[in-house]
């Protein structure tokens, strides 16, 4: 461990400082001038410790309040896509007006401050897996633990206490039980609910500009970077009007959607959208059942107060109940992805079916979105999850692997011919060729997925049969690939 700490101490070194210790952890001994740096000495450890963690709450209050200043934060809560999307700013990633207000700008630096902090040090990290992750100090050797698979995952815990002690076991919790209910004295004088980054990341979901949610999704995969169950678990507690981070996500698609349909879409909004999904990949790292069920729940079903419902006659309660059955027929047809998994599988097929036009112009984001998709989807259902298995089947995924067979045969055999006219375009095809193959590779492991125990093999041929006979009922010009 003297190793580990060696390290760890040099690479938070304060070049600035005469003793290489930073400033904020030492406090003032004299009354020197005002234009005096003084006598300052070292704070005790778990002063240090707590300062930092004040520090850090306060910078993530200090987003919360000034990113939301003078603006109303989104009305997702309702959004089912049926809106008129284009009156949103087109996601806010176009011009240098509005969009780059001083006041967002700033709180998009403190994220990025904030993101550096929970940087992975692979360095570190070497040396954590030597000495801390095999030994009987990590939690998951043992129960009684304190400390995490790995100096990230020790960092991410260390400053998302509130949301760690919420989900964390009672002895890898440790002492963060009097630690938390120090750190919130600050929020309980301010008056105000407490937030730590990891509540940071939903809470920004609501603003405005989409480059301040680019930078939330950002900071969420940080703090997921390595799996965490406390962690991940604690985003399931996301669910209220403020902060409800299913709502959130489903209207990231349903603009995203709107935006790609009109072909207003720019590779600022493709970023966006992997970052997105990458976060929700992350969620169910490590095959995380109660993620994966959480992913896949219908998010558009309001509680019903137990205790304000109305008793109907019985005749009128069953007239209400036959009205609400025909009006959920009439509306099926049109009616949007109800959950992640849905809108998972809804992405895919749009992305691949928007990609019958051969030009070499955005090509390249467009796979590697489908790849990233294709990762996503693999992670909902691993495990396996059979309910999001039957989803995406149900879908029609095995026609969109098919389908995205055909567009890289197509593209490929069409983009060999163009270079061989140009040269100057072989650099740019061999950037394409290498994400196309990534791809590819996604898509092959999602599908492996869908063979884990759980879904009958039966069950998968009847799938991949529909899928068959719709393509041949499209009376397309290209064959069909059995990919299982």
């Amino acid at each position: 461990m003297v190793e580990v700490y060696e390290t760890i101490q040099e690479d938070s070194i304060d070049h600035d400082e005469p003793d290489d210790v930073p400033r904020i952890l030492k406090r003032r001994m004299d009354d020197g001038g005002v234009d005096e740096d003084g006598v300052r000495e070292l704070l005790p450890t778990e002063e240090r410790q707590l300062l930092v963690q004040t520090w850090i709450m306060r910078l993530c209050h200090a987003i919360r309040t000034v990113a939301f200043l003078g603006i109303q934060k989104m009305d997702i809560l309702s959004a089912s896509g049926q809106d008129d999307q284009e009156s949103k700013d087109e996601l806010g990633l176009h011009g240098e007006g509005s969009a780059e207000l001083t006041l967002w700008s700033s709180c998009r630096a403190v994220l990025n401050i904030l993101q550096e902090l929970l940087s992975r040090n692979e360095l570190i990290e070497e040396l954590w897996a030597r000495a801390v992750a095999s030994s009987s100090q990590c939690i998951v050797n043992n129960p009684n633990g304190k400390m995490n698979l790995t100096f990230l995952t020790e960092k991410a815990t260390f400053f998302c206490p509130f949301s760690y002690l919420q989900t964390a076991a009672a002895g890898s919790a440790g002492s963060f039980g009097s630690v938390v209910a120090k750190l919130k004295t600050f929020f309980d004088e301010a008056q105000v609910q407490e937030v730590d980054p990891l509540m940071l990341v939903s809470m920004l979901l609501y603003h405005p500009q989409a480059l301040m949610r680019l930078e939330a999704f950002k900071l969420g995969c940080r703090i997921l970077r390595d799996p965490n169950v406390a962690l991940q678990e604690a985003y399931k507690t996301h669910t209220s009007d403020d902060m409800h981070l299913q709502k959130a996500i489903g209207f990231q698609f349903c603009v995203f959607e709107d935006l790609y349909r009109r072909d207003t879409y720019t590779e600022n909004h493709i970023d966006m959208m992997a970052g997105m999904l990458k976060l929700i990949q992350q969620l169910c790292e490590g095959h995380l059942q109660p993620l994966q069920e959480f992913l896949g729940a219908d998010y558009t079903v309001e509680e019903l107060d137990i205790f304000s419902a109305k008793t109907l006659p019985l005749d009128e309660e069953e007239e209400q109940k036959g009205s609400r059955r025909r009006d959920q027929e009439a509306e099926k047809k049109h009616e949007q992805p109800t959950n992640i998994v849905q809108w998972t599988s809804q992405m895919i097929h749009m992305i691949l079916a928007s990609m019958q036009e051969v030009t070499m112009n955005g090509r390249e984001k467009q796979y590697v979105l489908v790849q990233q998709l294709f990762d996503t989807a693999a992670e909902l259902v691993q495990g396996p999850n059979r309910e999001n298995q039957a989803t995406l089947l149900e879908n029609g995924i095995c026609a969109d692997i098919n389908l995205l067979w055909q567009n890289l045969r197509r593209d490929e055999g069409l983009f060999r011919g163009l270079i061989q006219d140009n040269e100057e375009l072989f650099d740019a095809w061999m950037d394409l060729l290498r994400v196309m193959r990534t791809a590819e590779i996604a898509a092959l492991k999602f599908a492996m997925s869908l063979l884990e125990a759980g879904l009958t093999m039966a069950y998968l041929q009847e799938q991949i049969l529909r899928d068959s006979e719709q393509f041949i009922g499209e009376d397309r010009s290209y064959e069909v690939v059995n990919v299982i």
